[in-house]
């Protein structure tokens, strides 16, 4: 039997679904009309009654990533980190995808990039990512990989993903040695990722001896699909490698 939803949540449901079914680019003036008519605080909350009306959920996470694509709506994504740092620890991993995106298009889209990565890791953001990297599925992950890549970025996120100190908990050396074996795998992913991003974030992983982590996980593992999928992304890293020799020649 289908649940009858509050008359309350109808049009903001149908609303919802109009805009992110709507073709074409999505622009500044749409989404502002959109935010005046049904205010991004009222809009966050509703999320939080996924449970109760699943089809609210899919039609509010769908029209507010077509939102926050927009430089105005990124614009405002900054005075919500408090649900941002919800949504990264939400069940659902649609939700924490969003979230994942959100930090992306906050650091992407900020003039002072330094500045909003201050915000975002006085607010723990950064531990919730890794969360999201290991934990989540391929859709969250890689949003999670691509909001770190952006928080690598800067001066201040390189000192958050690379701690002078190895005992820090979220080193990606010791997340790895507690987490499984495709989780581990991310991680390696994440770390030839990074490594492309600057000379700075590169120096970083070689400071950190995190390419130890792909010898280890060559040696250690008894899954011939895992130790496949270490060599792969380490083959990969080595060709990167070469070529950041080659030009610092």
């Amino acid at each position: 039997m289908d649940m009858e939803l509050p008359p309350d949540l109808e049009p903001i449901i149908q609303a919802a679904s109009e805009f992110a079914s709507y073709p074409g680019v999505v622009n500044d003036a749409a989404a502002k009309d959109f935010l005046d008519q049904y205010p991004l605080p009222v809009l966050l909350s509703m999320l939080q009654l996924k449970s109760d009306v699943p089809s609210l959920e899919d039609a509010l996470v769908s029209c507010l990533d077509r939102i926050f694509r927009t430089r105005y709506g990124s614009s405002l994504l900054l005075q919500y980190v408090v649900s941002i740092q919800a949504g990264l620890q939400a069940n659902s991993e649609s939700i924490r995808c969003l979230a994942c995106k959100s930090v992306s298009w906050i650091i992407e889209n900020s003039e002072n990039k330094g500045s909003a990565v201050k915000v975002l890791v006085e607010h723990s953001i950064y531990p919730l990512l890794i969360n999201c990297l290991v934990a989540g599925n391929e859709k969250t992950s890689s949003a999670a990989v691509n909001a770190i890549k952006n928080v690598a970025k800067s001066p201040e996120g390189i000192g958050i993903i690379f701690p002078s100190s190895s005992e820090e908990p979220m080193q990606l050396k010791s997340v790895a040695s507690h987490c499984s074996s495709l989780a581990r795998i991310r991680i390696l992913a994440l770390i030839k990722e990074l490594f492309s991003i600057s000379d700075n974030v590169a120096s970083a992983i070689f400071g950190s001896n995190l390419l130890s982590l792909f010898e280890m996980e060559i040696n250690e593992s008894n899954d011939p699909l895992t130790v496949l999928s270490a060599l792969e992304v380490l083959y990969e890293r080595i060709g990167m490698d070469k070529i950041y020799m080659d030009c610092n020649k």
